[in-house]
């Protein structure tokens, strides 16, 4: 029998009370959560966010920036330090909000001079804790704030890699890796596709590439796509599996192919067979030779 000590029971308490109290208790709420704004290097603007307390208790809220990046999934990453555009924003100062209680807060914005034309990512996160008796609470809320250096747009998206997990594929669910890269100075929509041809240049299969509906510029995806060939009738040989990204407002295409070998079933027992007539046959003539050897 697990014996439970007075912390345990704490730690259970705590638990159940957070999954059957409501959210809106512990409710902080801003606004807008999204905002995107273009620049010039060495302007100044003010970024105006409505912080609201939802709770029965006064609260202090505090406020910072953070980067936002891409992981190689297309997923965002907030951190501090990931983006030199957070030095770039003057964040308010700490406020008290009363049960219900709104206010408008200002972060102050100054593009350097000599800024390089391109897109960062941020968040503008308000922090709150509540204040009084009992347990502290803390919650992030963040605006998502995207931030355009005004200048010629760069749109560059670049394979780096396309490559099969087997070259020789003994079944037909193939498994590929896509590995880009965004040169570009500006978020970059993209699409892909899988097509696998025969030798003889004939399609036989397509499918759609998973792709993050935007690049952020400088980010790195790795995109992993099983093509399941199961309900074809293929015949052993060489194929080619092309992987095909169209990419910016401007259309551009990228083509990568590699070669894959299918072995069916039935050929793939052809070659054990003949590979094991052909070691008997080998190790028939060398008994063979022996004899003759000892015979002499």
């Amino acid at each position: 029998m697990i014996k439970l000590m007075k912390k345990d029971y704490f730690l259970i308490l705590l638990a159940i009370f957070f999954l059957f109290t409501p959210q809106s208790l512990f409710a902080l709420s801003i606004s807008p959560t999204k905002a995107e704004i273009v620049l010039d290097p060495g302007a100044t603007k003010s970024i105006f966010l409505q912080v609201e307390n939802n709770e029965k208790n006064l609260i202090k809220v505090n406020f910072k920036v953070w980067g936002v990046k891409q992981d190689s999934e297309g997923r965002p990453i907030f951190s501090a330090g990931s983006d030199e555009a957070e030095t770039w924003i003057q964040v308010p100062p700490e406020i008290s909000l009363k049960p219900q209680e709104k206010k408008s807060v200002e972060f102050k914005l100054t593009v350097p001079f000599n800024t390089y034309p391109t897109a960062h990512n941020l968040a503008l996160v308000a922090e709150k804790s509540s204040v009084g008796e009992g347990i502290g609470l803390n919650t992030n809320l963040a605006t998502l704030f995207t931030i355009q250096v005004s200048g010629t747009a760069v749109e560059r998206l670049q394979i780096n890699q396309w490559f099969t997990e087997k070259f020789f594929n003994f079944n037909k669910i193939w498994q590929f890796t896509l590995s880009l890269k965004n040169f570009s100075n500006v978020r970059t929509p993209a699409l892909g596709e899988v097509k696998i041809f025969k030798a003889s240049g004939e399609q036989v299969y397509q499918t759609n590439l998973n792709l993050s509906p935007e690049f952020f510029p400088n980010a790195e995806r790795k995109i992993k796509t099983v093509v399941d060939l199961n309900s074809l009738n293929l015949s052993s040989g060489i194929y080619r599996a092309q992987a095909a990204v169209v990419y910016g407002y401007t259309r551009q295409l990228l083509l990568q192919n590699i070669s894959v070998v299918y072995v069916s079933p039935l050929a793939l027992s052809f070659i054990i067979v003949l590979l094991l007539a052909i070691i008997i046959a080998g190790g028939w003539r060398i008994s063979k030779r022996r004899q003759k050897a000892n015979n002499s």
